[in-house]
């Protein structure tokens, strides 16, 4: 072979070799250099989530922080871990007989807000009542199948069995647990309480920043984020709010009647009125204040978190729920009627999960998983007039759920407790 053509042969060769280590040697590094934006960017990824469950963290520990605390105050700026350098904010305000928290947490340039319904701390369950009775001059009869839990508080004279118009008392025991006596006036209400629903009665927006709707409220459908000012609907005449939805940090003040009925949506709202009335199958959760009464008709469901309260402490005040009505909530009545008439009334097949306070004569006749505090009971008939009287009810603190949160309705302890989320 001629010894030129070997040596080109030699050349191309090494020349084929280079270009292959040169072009190895670039995919080597294409593939470390991928190896490490990948390594970077999961590392940016894992650090970014990491900061993100110790945000979600920081929410819940602030939650804690609060349920924990016994004087609240309206704002707090500190930080939960120190060894993070992590900053949190919590800005306290109300919503009805409810209190509000916007947290806000930030962490390595992250953030992340949550605004939380908080409640009442009802203190241990077993030292709450299924009744308590405070009348001092009669005994507490009952007949049916009625059943009273443990911690029952009952009048001065006691208790006894009744047969009244062909029914007597059927149950092996008068009280299923621990008897106590009560006394002759009910638990101060909190003042706390007393003093939201005469604010929120006479000036809704007084200490909530609020908007008045520029337009008609008559819009089908209103949604209103709790991190903005409230959206308030006022009228001095009856506010209808058939086939209207209404969702969040909404108020609504009429000084005439307010109604709803299966077509209106609820969720989280105030209604404020001189009467409510809420026409039958309505399903939502609120609260509902009245000045004079409020009517709930036949196969409505309140879900939790939600209110009905009349505390007109001048004149006479009513609360009735129809027959299958269902209730997680609080009842609360204040009456000052002076006539043997009920003023709350709830009819049979009614099932209630939380706390009635009754400061008035009671028409008791559903399933209570809670406690009811009362003046005394009314029993009338087509026959007869009974005072005093409870046939076929169940009233049982025992089958409270664990996980049931409202308002304390009593002073005795002001810690919060965390009651729902809000949108």
């Amino acid at each position: 072979m001629n010894r030129y053509l070997k040596i080109g042969i030699t050349k191309k060769i090494k020349a084929g070799a280079l270009l292959l280590v040169i072009g190895i040697a670039l995919i080597l590094f294409m593939l470390i250099g991928l190896y490490l934006l990948r390594k970077g960017l999961t590392h940016r990824l894992l650090s970014a989530a990491h900061t993100e469950e110790q945000l979600r963290y920081n929410l819940q520990s602030a939650i804690s922080f609060l349920e924990n605390e016994r004087e609240i105050l309206t704002s707090y700026d500190f930080s939960l871990f120190p060894d993070l350098g992590d900053s949190t904010t919590i800005e306290i305000n109300n919503w009805g007989f409810f209190d509000t928290a916007l947290i806000n947490s930030r962490l390595n340039n992250q953030n992340k807000k949550g605004i939380f319904l908080l409640g009442g701390n009802l203190g241990s369950r077993d030292k709450l009542p299924s009744l308590y009775h405070s009348d001092p001059d009669r005994y507490l009869s009952i007949g049916g199948f009625t059943y009273l839990g443990t911690n029952t508080y009952l009048p001065r004279y006691g208790i006894r069995k009744a047969y009244v118009n062909g029914v007597g008392y059927y149950r092996d025991s008068l009280v299923y647990g621990e008897q106590h006596q009560a006394q002759l006036k009910l638990p101060n209400l909190s003042e706390k309480i007393l003093l939201r629903y005469k604010q929120f009665m006479s000036n809704p927006s007084a200490s909530i920043a609020t908007i008045s709707p520029s337009d008609d409220y008559q819009s089908l459908a209103l949604k209103r984020s709790f991190s903005d000012k409230t959206y308030l609907i006022e009228s001095d005449h009856d506010i209808d709010l058939r086939d209207i939805s209404l969702i969040g940090n909404i108020i609504v003040h009429s000084n005439g009647n307010i109604l709803i009925d299966s077509t209106t949506t609820i969720d989280q709202c105030i209604l404020i009125g001189q009467t409510i009335e809420v026409k039958s199958n309505f399903k939502g959760r609120g609260q509902l204040l009245a000045q004079k009464s409020i009517v709930i008709d036949e196969n409505c469901r309140f879900y939790s978190p939600s209110i009905l309260s009349v505390l007109n402490i001048s004149s006479q005040g009513k609360i009735t729920l129809g027959k299958q009505v269902f209730l997680n909530g609080t009842i609360l009545l204040k009456s000052t009627n002076s006539e043997l008439v009920a003023d709350l009334k709830v009819e049979n097949t009614c099932k209630i999960i939380g706390q009635i306070y009754c400061d008035a004569f009671c028409d008791f006749n559903g399933v209570l998983f809670g406690s009811l505090y009362t003046n005394g009971f009314i029993k009338i008939t087509p026959n007869s007039f009974n005072q005093n009287y409870l046939v076929n009810a169940c009233i049982d603190i025992d089958r409270m759920p664990a996980e049931y949160s409202s308002i304390n309705i009593f002073d005795n302890d002001a810690r919060l407790k965390y009651t729902d989320k809000l949108y």
